[in-house]
């Protein structure tokens, strides 16, 4: 009688482990929302619409259908001056976690989720003119002819050059 209930649970245990490996098992992903409360999930660039607000806003539950499959949710505040913040699941980081007035549990992955100011706008390049526009060319003007010397003002000897001083030679102390 033994071997045939060994051979009945072994039988079942065969059928049933490739079938609930290929089911979809759902999961939660909990994200602590701090620096800002009531985000919008995207994923693929569309509203994600299964997910709830927890703690006045502050916790985002966001349900997925299959925790195996790897999901990037982009979290973008109600606070326009602040950053998204990208969500990336993994199957290795959600754990059974039991609800209170539930038998079952529940695949979780927790997540906190800081939101920091955008960066200010780069300030936009000065626009360089293609030619800076030319200034109209002065009509050429004719030398000033020197002054001849008069008895009240006489002419203007030109400096001679300044002669090249020798260098000095320093005594050099012999002892």
């Amino acid at each position: 009688m033994r071997g045939a209930r060994f051979f009945l649970v072994a039988l079942v245990t065969t059928l049933l482990v490739p079938a609930l490996s290929s089911a979809q098992t759902p999961g939660e992903i909990w994200v602590k929302l701090v620096g800002s409360d009531y985000c919008k999930p995207f994923l693929d660039g569309a509203e994600y619409e299964a997910h709830d607000f927890e703690n006045n806003g502050y916790k985002l539950v966001i349900r997925v259908d299959d925790i195996e499959t790897e999901h990037t949710f982009e979290m973008r505040p109600s606070n326009d001056a602040l950053g998204p913040v990208s969500v990336t699941t993994v199957a290795k980081k959600f754990k059974p976690k039991r609800i209170r007035g539930e038998r079952a549990r529940r695949m979780v992955m927790p997540y906190t989720a800081k939101f920091v100011k955008r960066p200010p706008p780069p300030p936009p390049a000065p626009k360089k003119p293609a030619a800076p526009p030319k200034a109209p060319e002065k009509p050429a003007t004719p030398e000033k002819p020197e002054k001849p010397a008069t008895p009240e003002k006489p002419a203007a000897p030109e400096k001679p050059a300044k002669p090249a001083t020798p260098e000095k030679a320093t005594p050099s102390k012999a002892n």
